[in-house]
């Protein structure tokens, strides 16, 4: 038998299980146990795949305990303590029981478990997977009623084979009322053992900050939890920035490759091809998420093809975990694993030159963003880069910390800055990166008052009005010497944003007619021009010139027609949605208000955006619908984040006509629940909303159809959280968040979480019991 393994008698059966190597209680993991046991339900092989430290071994031991509770037999090998091949079918003999036999162990084997019902577990087989694949298979082929669980990090390769990835535990505030994370309970569980001092927020905030430091790997947390008995909290936090040289494993713990993290990285390491070893070197440098054609620039001596080759093989080893986003095939590397080929790439020198690659790669998607802007690939080219977010903000500091790169900062921060950080409404993160761009040195003339007229618009939307005039003001003098009409232009429309954030209508005219002068009446293939005819738009609506607003509005739309662009015909819609519930024409504002939402499905963050839900609200109201109005009108609330507001709808002489600002006030004070609802909405959720009308059939019938706990997780799906989300702000299981969702589908008869939310939304509004909002 192999070493560390213990015996025990459950239900009559004597059985081999490392129980001793796991002493703390088990926690979380309820998807992957769920997973499993699904897996083991379809197929008789099943690998628990995933990197080191990640807790497959331990979820295994789980699993096995509920199998053998069960009344099942099962038998374990641990193949770390295997040598060399040739081993594991003799091991697995020996835990069987079988201590003689003619011939060879796995033949001997076969004909013990031919008939027998059980499970064989095999575990930490990766530097021995050829021949594990080859035990695996002979067992399943002649034996009927057993079952094989392995434990690698790298797949088998057999085409029966079922996998179970198991990946790194959530960190973050969970929902819950003791909003604690899975990776943070089990930190805090294992220190509980060692301290009683853990407790309150503060503590709480550098707990999660040690977890996500490791990646949520479960290794890394207790090795870090082992540590309070030398370190405190706050210790612990600014010592594991270089997680390695402190999550060592005490000394009675067992050395080799599961002693510690850095021995366990480094056998994974140790068992890669050398051109899969500089793979994982290079994609190291990835912050993120990252594509196969990021993965083919940073490994320029291979072909698409086999890149992909390399990729395929470094997921099959659990370096890199795969992920989807957008419908495309991304990958991850865990944080921990990332960590190391970083280190290895400055230890083998290779740094500088992957560096390059990495910030040259995303400097041309800067570009590629700005210049594709305006035409069609416009909400492919934004999803994009809010996929790439992580990735691009790493290439930014990266970049702040060498010397000369004013051009790469240009390209990847600065000119992608309208439609990245604006559109996607992160301005504080916006203005976080100019302010480092200008103490870096903006040594770039261009960088200079692009970063300088970022800086004063974010300034203006957020409300700082003054210091953003400082900075109109001085780009006003720059621009007045300066040569090039567009820098001119794009100082005019810095002073005509800000002029009209501040109701300075006459400054805000001039600018506007001075910079759209300079651009020429004729749209051109620059976002300049369109930026300009928008606050042209917003002035004249909001000084209640309506015919000139809507004129406007109409060439803001053949110009959107001309380049096959979107987001700036969205605002035009708007704007003439506006122009019509201004005139008392509330089918007409409605459709095209609705045409205008829907080209910002795709921008559901855009400041712009609660202006328009407010409006819809508005529409509503008139409609008579006081419901969706007052769930709307709140959603604008909620959602604001700052203080661009440019239709002015409450000063407009039909607000006074209709007495709407004691309407409004009467909405929120007749209907908390609604507002309620609609104030914890997200801005995805609330334009979803405003276009869907569908489930009003429901109201009547929904509390009838679900019971009151069906009720609270149905309107948990309307405000699109997941099913841990569910759990965690109902203090339940995910797998009985997950049997909730189930059961609401089929008694709604839909088929998806979206025909859920779609056809429930609406119904939830009228203060049904079960709300879970109240929470």
């Amino acid at each position: 038998m192999p070493p560390r393994t213990t015996g025990e008698e459950v239900c009559g059966i004597v059985i081999r299980l490392p129980w001793a190597r796991f002493t703390g209680s088990f926690v979380g993991r309820e998807p992957e146990t769920a997973l499993l046991a699904e897996r083991m339900r379809l197929s008789r092989l099943v690998t628990l795949h995933g990197p080191a430290g990640i807790g497959k071994s331990r979820l295994a031991v789980e699993a096995v305990r509920r199998h053998v509770a069960e009344g099942g037999a099962a038998w374990y090998v641990d193949a770390d303590s295997l040598e060399r091949p040739g081993l594991l079918a003799s091991s697995l003999a020996a835990a069987a029981g079988i201590t003689s036999y003619p011939g060879d162990a796995l033949t001997a084997l076969c004909a013990y478990l031919a008939e027998r019902r059980g499970l064989v577990v095999i575990d930490n087989c990766e530097h021995v997977i050829d021949e594990c694949a080859d035990v695996a298979a002979t067992l399943l082929r002649h034996t009927s009623r057993c079952q094989v669980v392995v434990v690698s990090r790298t797949v088998l390769g057999l085409q029966i084979e079922h996998i179970v990835p198991v990946g790194p535990l959530p960190v973050g505030p969970a929902p819950a009322a003791d909003g604690v994370g899975t990776a943070e309970r089990l930190f805090l569980d294992r220190a509980s053992a060692i301290t009683p001092e853990i407790h309150g927020r503060e503590c709480l905030a550098m707990v999660r900050e040690i977890c996500r430091r490791v990646g949520g790997n479960p290794l890394g947390i207790e090795l870090a939890a082992s540590r309070l008995r030398t370190l405190s909290l706050e210790e612990l936090m600014q010592s594991i920035a270089r997680p390695f040289t402190v999550l060592r494993p005490g000394t009675r713990t067992r050395v080799g490759r599961h002693g510690g993290l850095l021995e366990s990285i480094q056998w994974s390491y140790g068992l890669c091809l050398p051109g899969q070893r500089e793979a994982w070197r290079a994609l190291s440098i990835c912050q993120g998420d990252f594509g196969a054609d990021l993965a083919s620039s940073l490994l320029p001596g291979l072909a698409r093809d086999e890149v992909l080759d390399v990729l395929q093989s470094l997921v099959e080893q659990a370096v890199l975990a795969p992920v989807t986003s957008e419908g495309r095939r991304r990958f991850h590397m865990p944080e921990l694993v990332r960590e190391f080929g970083r280190d290895e790439l400055y230890a083998e020198e290779e740094d500088d030159r992957v560096c390059d690659r990495y910030l040259d790669w995303y400097a041309t998607l800067g570009r590629e963003l700005e210049s594709g802007w305006l035409g069609p690939r416009q909400r492919e080219l934004h999803a994009q880069a809010v996929t790439e977010l992580p990735n691009i903000r790493s290439a930014i500091e990266l970049a702040l910390g060498r010397a000369d790169q004013h051009e790469r900062l240009l390209d990847i921060m600065v000119r992608p800055n309208p439609y990245l950080w604006w559109c996607a409404g992160m301005l504080e993160e916006g203005l976080h990166w100019f302010t480092r761009i200008e103490e870096y040195g903006t040594a770039v003339s261009e960088l200079a008052y692009r970063c300088r007229g970022g800086t004063a618009t974010y300034l203006a939307a957020i409300g700082a009005f003054d210091r953003a005039q400082d900075i109109a003001d001085e780009l006003t003098a720059v621009a007045a010497t300066a040569s090039d009409p567009r820098e001119k232009a794009g100082s005019c429309f810095v002073s005509g944003f800000l002029a009209v954030m501040r109701r300075q209508w006459d400054r805000a005219e001039a600018q506007i007619a001075q910079g759209r002068g300079l651009m020429g009446a004729e749209a051109v293939a620059d976002p300049l021009w369109f930026q300009l005819k928008q606050i042209e738009m917003y002035l004249l609506h909001a000084t209640q010139r309506y015919d000139r607003a809507a004129a406007s509005c109409h060439e803001m739309i053949d110009a959107s027609d001309r380049f096959a662009e979107t987001y700036y015909r969205s605002y035009a819609l708007h704007g003439l949605a506006f122009h019509a519930w201004a005139s008392s024409d509330v089918a007409t504002a409605d459709d095209r208000l609705r045409r205008a939402l829907t080209l910002v499905r795709p921008f559901p963050n855009r400041p712009e955006n609660p202006a328009m839900l407010f409006l819809a609200g508005l529409i509503e109201l008139e409609r008579g619908d006081d419901k969706r109005a007052t769930v709307l009108i709140s959603a604008a609330h909620g959602t604001a984040r700052t203080a661009v507001s440019v239709w002015h709808p409450l000063s407009s002489p039909r607000a006074e006509r209709t007495g709407l600002h004691g309407r409004l006030e009467l909405l929120r004070a007749e209907r908390p629940a609604e507002w309620r609802f609609g104030n914890a909405m997200n801005p995805e959720a609330a334009i979803d909303f405003a276009l869907d009308r569908s489930g009003e059939r429901l109201t009547a019938d929904l509390d009838a159809l679900l019971t009151e706990r069906e009720l609270q997780v149905a309107q948990l799906i309307a405000l699109r959280r997941t099913n841990r989300q569910i759990a965690d702000e109902l203090v339940i299981s995910v797998r009985t968040a997950e049997g909730h969702v189930e059961h609401i589908r089929r008694k709604l008869g839909v088929h998806s979480r979206k025909e859920v939310r779609e056809l429930v939304a609406p119904a939830m509004i009228g203060g049904v019991r079960g709300d879970a909002t109240r929470r």
